[in-house]
């Protein structure tokens, strides 16, 4: 990985063909990446993946700004996969602090959203950001990496399943009819 200016910010890029898709990893050095055009268009695909979902499918902008403020937010830790400019893919790692909701722990890591657009699914981009997000969280000295994901996410789950991933509990939501 080098660090180089794009579009006027220094990023860092590593470059890697997957399954005959040429994909460029932008990890995000600083908030300013995410800025208009980049916004917009990573609200897009997420509420794009995750449309069927309550919370995560109606993202506003206002929503993306509340979480790149909190103090967990390390820029250093969101990954987009790009094509032909376009974003395809990413992911987004959080790390949880010594404490949480009232329980004292080691601090784990999170891959706190992963993406893929549809058209896309099946190529290995989605393992792809999952082990690049552990290694991230790797690399932060974390040895603990939790993640949530819909129980109808099957290809999800196996994925996860073969990553090592165990199930330590669910979460239920319920909406009034």
């Amino acid at each position: 990985m080098g660090v180089r200016v794009i579009d006027g910010v220094m990023v860092s890029v590593e470059v890697r063909v997957i399954v005959g898709v040429l994909v460029i990893v932008r990890v995000l050095v600083g908030v300013g990446v995410l800025v208009i055009v980049r916004v917009l268009a990573w609200l897009e695909l997420n509420r794009k993946v995750f449309k069927a979902h309550p919370e995560q499918g109606r993202w506003k902008e206002k929503d993306l700004s509340i979480r790149l403020s909190e103090d967990w937010f390390d820029a250093a830790g969101f990954f987009l996969v790009e094509e032909d400019q376009q974003i395809i893919a990413f992911c987004w790692t959080k790390i949880h602090s010594h404490s949480h909701i009232d329980n004292k722990h080691h601090q784990i890591g999170e891959l706190y959203i992963t993406g893929v657009d549809y058209k896309y699914v099946g190529k290995g981009l989605g393992k792809f950001l999952t082990i690049l997000g552990m290694q991230h969280l790797a690399r932060k000295g974390l040895h603990q990496v939790l993640l949530y994901t819909d129980l109808e996410n099957d290809r999800a789950i196996r994925l996860y399943e073969k990553l090592g991933f165990t199930e330590i509990s669910r979460d239920v939501m319920y909406k009034k009819a």
